[in-house]
């Protein structure tokens, strides 16, 4: 339950901003595809932590701060829990589901390939592959298949990466730019940022932003790349390989194969219209150096969301009353005296955490003393819904004094 409700809050958090970044950067031209890139990969790398990150900044100095008010009654009543168990199912339902089509999907596609690799040896083009290799400080020796049905080359795999080119005579010019690209690809590890956003759409399938997103970076890839290869190559030699996209484009029209080949050629062409017009884009301005740093540094600071959390010697002021130390007694942590002048006392329980790590939980996270059953028939829910549950719930585990969460208390 806990999982499902910062899953919730982390896309509600999100969402906006990655709506922003692809609105943002296909609305202005002059920011360079290799730098959308490099922002897309955070937002990737950043999805993959549900939970909001901290970054913690101490200061000695300082002997007040404002504490703002624990909300004490911010628990979910049984009811409403029941209900945020179902959709929790369903999400898992779903991740199940999803999960068991991208395997599906994959599985069809690498039998596809291995049914119809036929490898390649001849000298004259692995010397060509050899040659890109070494120009882009890449040791690793990859294989090459040309594989009939497809009409696109593309680099495929995680570790035994293998390029593949379709059943189709090119010339050494082109063989160059075709080994280049895929070479860029295995290089910069696009194929795995691939599985990782993948993972990330089966996690968050509901967000249909997140598929944007996919679709953005997948677009990202090939732009980037292509923007990597043309860089110093003269006006005639970027025809040559806009030239090569164009054959590409027509060589697949006269193909008809599987159903699955069918989806992925639909897909791949909208992409390779982009990357044509992109080509011949020459007003496009490359970004300076200063306002990607600046760029960078705000889109970073909006995605991983820095609070500072200050350490203090003295008097600690709070919003609506004070706050004043239980020293002595059983329970431990602060007295909280609320704009009532009514003293609340956190009872921390000390106990020990995940990793071993002592700490203190509060008993109101143990159970929830305000929204206890009042009837037989609330009760039954109540203990069905207690019972029905696959994960296992954990609770903030805090210090002595109530206020900073040093870890994780699983209740068993």
């Amino acid at each position: 339950m806990e999982l499902f409700i910062e899953v919730i809050k982390f896309n509600i958090y999100i969402s906006p901003l990655i709506l922003f970044f692809i609105l943002f950067t296909k609305k202005i031209s002059k920011y360079t595809f290799k730098f959308n890139y490099f922002i897309c990969l955070l937002i990737v790398v950043r999805m993959m932590f549900i939970s909001k990150i901290n970054l913690n900044i101490l200061n000695i100095n300082n002997t007040t701060i404002n504490i703002y008010k624990h909300n004490i009654d911010n628990y979910i009543p049984y009811d409403q829990g029941i209900t945020l168990d179902i959709f929790m199912y369903i999400w898992i339902l779903g991740i199940i589901a999803i999960s068991f089509y991208y395997l599906r999907t994959n599985f069809k596609f690498y039998n596809y390939i291995e049914n119809f690799k036929k490898e390649i040896l001849e000298i004259d083009i692995t010397s060509i592959l050899d040659e890109q290799a070494k120009e882009l400080s890449i040791n690793k020796k990859l294989q090459i298949y040309k594989v009939k049905g497809i009409y696109s080359p593309a680099i495929i795999g995680l570790t035994r990466c293998k390029i593949i080119i379709p059943e189709k005579k090119y010339n050494n010019k082109e063989l160059r730019f075709i080994f280049k690209h895929e070479l860029i690809h295995y290089k910069r590890k696009d194929n795995l940022f691939k599985l990782l956003i993948s993972i990330i759409c089966i996690i968050y399938w509901f967000n249909p932003i997140l598929y944007l997103l996919k679709k953005y970076f997948h677009e990202l890839c090939e732009l980037s790349c292509d923007e990597i290869v043309i860089d110093k190559c003269t006006t005639s030699e970027i025809k040559e390989y806009a030239y090569i996209i164009l054959d590409t484009i027509k060589y697949q029209k006269s193909l008809k194969y599987s159903s699955f080949v069918s989806q992925f050629l639909n897909k791949k062409n909208i992409i390779l219209k982009k990357r044509l017009n992109s080509m011949f884009n020459q007003d496009k301005k490359k970004i300076n150096l200063g306002l990607k740093f600046l760029l960078t540094f705000i889109i970073i600071g909006s995605i991983f969301s820095i609070n500072s959390n200050f350490k203090q010697n003295e008097d600690v002021e709070y919003t609506i009353g004070k706050i004043n130390y239980n020293k002595n007694g059983e329970t431990y942590g602060t007295h909280i005296i609320d704009s009532n002048g009514n003293s609340i006392e956190p009872e921390l329980i000390q106990t020990i955490g995940r990793g071993k790590k002592v700490g203190y939980v509060k008993k109101r996270d143990l159970y929830d003393c305000d929204n206890q059953p009042k009837t037989p028939e609330e009760a039954v829910l109540y203990t069905r819904k207690r019972n029905f549950n696959i994960f296992k719930k954990t609770i903030p585990l805090y210090d002595k004094e109530g206020i900073k969460i040093i870890g994780r208390f699983e209740i068993n």
